[in-house]
């Protein structure tokens, strides 16, 4: 890892999965979270529609949301929840439902997913300590699922309070690495790219995008992904990492 210190660098700015969160580690599979998650859903969609059967949920909404997932990154935004969600609620309550209630139920089936999510051991220390040296924290990260859904999981991991801009490409209608949401990030959190680093696990989506748009960048490489020679010629790559804890430990890695 190059050392970086830099005075002008103002902001950092994370990508979420595989980076700041773990969404895929514990004893249940991805699938077995989502299960149970669609009973949750169910048992609170149930209190307002009594037509509504689980079967009905899980075979029209889920399969069927789950199914158009699997082409959402050939795509330039997410593919709104909703769409596949209120079409098998009854008309009445279809017609009624406020967004509280839709709030709720995608909580009670993104609650599983948070329950088992993981970070870094003593990635607050991390945090804290960029935190201390006056460094500005963010997320941008792609989505599927509305941003509230991470940010249950942040305030249960006990670090929604580090990152007061948070932009996530379900809640927008751009995503990485279309330049639209880094410009949005950089607006709405008086951010400049120039004086702004870009942390993430992805060549493609985080790294390349952010030297593009004169941002520094790191790569979170825990897998031992191949960087290409030119992304390390470029001046404002500032290498990779293995752990976030790199970031403040000694040799230091970003200082004001």
């Amino acid at each position: 890892m190059n050392k970086f210190i830099n005075n002008k660098i103002a902001s950092i700015f994370f990508d979420f999965g595989n980076t700041l969160v773990h969404y895929h580690n514990g004893k249940l599979s991805d699938n077995e979270k989502d299960f149970i998650g669609i009973k949750q859903m169910y048992e609170f969609l149930k209190n307002f529609d009594n037509e509504l059967s689980f079967t009905k949920l899980y075979e029209d909404f889920y399969l069927k949301w789950a199914e158009k997932l699997k082409t959402r990154n050939i795509c330039k935004t997410e593919y709104n929840a909703l769409d596949f969600l209120l079409p098998v609620l009854n008309s009445k309550f279809k017609n009624q439902i406020t967004d509280t209630q839709i709030i709720s139920a995608f909580k009670y089936f993104h609650e599983p997913t948070v329950r088992f999510a993981e970070c870094e051991k003593n990635i607050i220390n991390t945090l804290q300590n960029l935190k201390n040296k006056n460094f500005k924290l963010g997320i941008i990260s792609n989505s599927p699922i509305p941003g509230y859904c991470h940010d249950e999981t942040l305030e249960y991991l006990g670090i929604l309070e580090y990152f007061e801009n948070r932009f996530y490409s379900y809640d927008l209608n751009f995503k990485k690495p279309d330049k639209k949401i880094f410009d949005y990030a950089m607006n709405e959190s008086n951010s400049k790219f120039q004086e702004s680093i870009f942390i993430g696990d992805s060549l493609e989506l985080d790294i390349i995008p952010a030297l593009k748009f004169n941002m520094k960048a790191i790569l979170l490489n825990s897998k031992g992904i191949y960087i290409p020679d030119k992304i390390y010629r470029n001046n404002n790559f500032c290498g990779e990492i293995k752990y976030l804890k790199e970031l403040t430990e000694d040799p230091v890695v970003l200082e004001q």
